[in-house]
């Protein structure tokens, strides 16, 4: 269920200790956000061409397809914000991830009954992970990493080139995601008053080298604990 008003974020910062997790919540998927630049997306007067069709192909072109693939990113149609994008990337590799919250007695109603929270995480080939409440379908939050921000682009509004469609050509973060239930008191639920926590790992598969945590216990507030990039990043020389 994707709805107008998701919570889409990202990170575009630079290296952070892991002692300081960010908060991915601070850096919205949004056309107002000046932190994500068209660089991010991908975007140059080559590849968008005449953008705004005013017949002239220059940076006007970058900045108008820099504001729609941002509203196609944050899931709304780049021409109307109104109007959602119903459809998800595919999760052809990635298997689905069933997490339980809260479901501590200590978090039963007054009528004793208790209620968790079941949600369910994927990541997609169009380079998000995504966050679903199981119940009934909703969105909580997606996460797409800055790597996977040119995808956006390539998947929607490039040209196919090549023997195969882009679409299917494209790989982001296609690999299942890794969760890890931080169980204090082993009663095999995850409630904020014990203690617990829930980090997730993600990484690429065919779509790159690079690997991420993401701290997702407080699910209105999901922190980005590291990012280790194949290649890049001391000791990863070989990932990937």
């Amino acid at each position: 269920n994707l709805g107008l008003n998701r919570n889409v974020y990202t990170y575009v910062g630079g290296a952070f200790s892991p002692s300081s997790p960010i908060s991915i919540a601070s850096q919205p998927v949004h056309e107002s956000n000046s932190d994500i630049t068209a660089e991010h997306l991908g975007l140059t007067p080559e590849n968008v061409g005449d953008y705004d069709g005013d017949g002239n192909q220059d940076e006007d072109d970058v900045t108008a397809a820099r504001e729609a693939v941002l509203r196609i990113a944050r899931g709304v149609n780049e021409y109307d914000p109104y109007v959602p994008i119903a459809q998800m990337g595919d999760p052809i590799h990635s298997r689905p991830e069933v997490i339980v919250y809260d479901g501590d007695i200590n978090d039963a109603d007054s009528d004793g009954v208790i209620e968790p929270t079941f949600a369910i995480a994927v990541s997609t080939n169009e380079g998000y992970f995504h966050l679903f409440n199981a119940t009934n379908g909703e969105e909580l939050f997606s996460f797409i990493p800055k790597e996977t921000l040119p995808l956006i682009w390539q998947i929607n509004k490039a040209l196919p080139t090549g023997s195969g469609a882009t679409r299917f050509d494209t790989y982001g973060l296609d690999a299942s995601p890794v969760v890890l239930w931080v169980d204090n008191n082993g009663d095999n639920v995850i409630s904020s008053l014990d203690g617990d926590r829930v980090i997730a790992f993600l990484s690429q598969r065919r779509g790159g080298r690079n690997l991420y945590a993401l701290d997702i216990t407080e699910v209105t507030a999901p922190k980005l604990l590291w990012h280790i990039e194949g290649g890049v990043t001391a000791g990863f020389d070989e990932l990937g």
